[in-house]
């Protein structure tokens, strides 16, 4: 006759849930080959110690997050306001800039500047600003809540800013940044002569050597 202690063997990884008993018990089951875990029992079944500890934490991280994205959202519900706000400001010279014979008429001429220097000059809207770009130079035309403003820049450092009449005749800010970009030709083809020479007495040492 079968003992009732005995157990099938394809139960024998199974927990066993006591139905009675005094006090907290700790059973083992097993996860896998060579790993156990223990679970918290009590009257037979797991404890809520650890269900309210969780939960508990949980319920701080949420509360913590939401704080944080209040705080974000009042950020950036403030930004987005101050961008509008500025949009406003500046939409009546951003039209001006785009619709007057202005911006056509610098076009033409920073074209020709270009074009005799044998520098084919770039030119694109990105927004309300109109970018102009030779070599590594760039003058971009930003509309701002007072006007229009000449921002020249070298790579991405600014070199310079200056207010833009858009009744007057460009040519005179065409020829301020065209002399930049002479002066940076300048430079670069100096230190092109010095490196190239630089390079041949290197090679001349070399053959005596």
């Amino acid at each position: 006759m079968q003992s009732e202690s005995a157990v099938p063997p394809n139960q024998q990884n199974r927990v066993s849930w006591p139905l009675s008993g005094n006090g907290p018990r700790r059973h083992r089951f097993r996860r896998g080959r060579g790993q156990r875990a223990e679970v918290a029992m009590e009257n037979g079944a797991p404890t809520g110690d650890n269900r309210q500890v969780s939960f508990l934490d949980n319920l701080e991280n949420n509360l913590k997050a939401l704080e944080g994205r209040e705080e974000g959202g009042l950020d950036a519900a403030s930004r987005r306001e101050d961008d509008r706000r500025r949009a406003l400001a500046v939409a009546p010279w951003a039209e001006k800039l785009k619709t007057l014979p202005w911006a056509r008429n610098m076009m033409q001429q920073a074209t020709r500047a270009g074009f005799s220097r044998r520098i084919r000059v770039g030119m694109v809207w990105l927004g309300t600003t109109l970018r102009f770009e030779a070599r590594d130079q760039r003058l971009d035309l930003q509309p701002q809540p007072d006007g229009v403003v000449a921002v020249f820049l070298r790579g991405r450092e600014e070199l310079g800013r200056r207010p833009v009449d858009l009744e007057a005749d460009p040519q005179p800010l065409v020829e301020e940044w065209m002399a930049k970009i002479d002066a940076q030709k300048a430079l670069d083809d100096a230190a092109a002569a010095a490196n190239a020479e630089q390079l041949g007495s290197e090679a001349g040492d070399e053959e005596e050597a």
